[in-house]
């Protein structure tokens, strides 16, 4: 067999090794609107949504944000903040029916290959970029500046006799970016 057949299987276990080694753990506490960034405050306000907005401090792995969530026309929202105020990103919950039909083929083609079953807890597009971008994009005015798009997933997945919770990324197009297992926190208390 040559050399660039060894090379392509290497670099294609390599890569689906870094697509799907990682962990992710989250930890929400509700916030109190006098402790939360002024700047953050101000681009919640700015959506011009008039629904009840609840703020939480989130501690994961990648480090600690600020998240405003709230529901607008049956769909939840959440605004995801740095600790001080710089949006990260925006997600917003969404049902197949959201999306292309060709993102939706990628994203099943992707998921039958990785998984013996799996089950989809929830979709959330996610939207990144400037302020002002996702602030146009949000209040349906056209904007020109560049933003980006992708689909995040809650699988339940199997593979072979092991079932868990993954987080996947999906790009605009239904390629895999990300994948990461969720983990729950340690209890010291038996819950029965």
């Amino acid at each position: 067999m040559s050399k660039t057949f060894f090379l392509t299987l290497f670099l294609f276990f390599y890569l689906a090794g870094c697509a799907f080694g990682q962990t992710k753990f989250e930890k929400e506490s509700r916030l109190k609107i006098r402790q939360v960034p002024l700047q953050a405050r101000l681009f919640v306000d700015s959506l011009g949504f008039q629904q009840k907005v609840k703020w939480y401090y989130e501690q994961n792995l990648q480090g600690n944000s600020i998240e405003a969530k709230f529901k607008v026309e049956r769909k939840l929202y959440s605004v995801e903040f740095d600790t001080v105020g710089n949006l990260q990103d925006i997600e917003i919950g969404i049902g197949w029916q959201d999306m292309p039909a060709a993102t939706i083929e990628n994203i099943c083609t992707a998921l039958h290959a990785q998984y013996t079953s799996f089950t989809i807890h929830k979709i959330q597009v996610q939207y990144k970029g400037e302020p002002s971008a996702l602030l146009s994009l949000l209040n349906k005015r056209q904007t020109e500046e560049p933003y980006t798009t992708n689909y995040e997933l809650i699988v339940k997945g199997r593979i072979g006799r092991n079932v868990k919770l993954y987080e996947i990324t999906f790009n605009q197009l239904g390629i895999l970016t990300d994948t990461a297992e969720i983990i729950f926190r340690n209890t010291d208390n038996l819950q029965y």
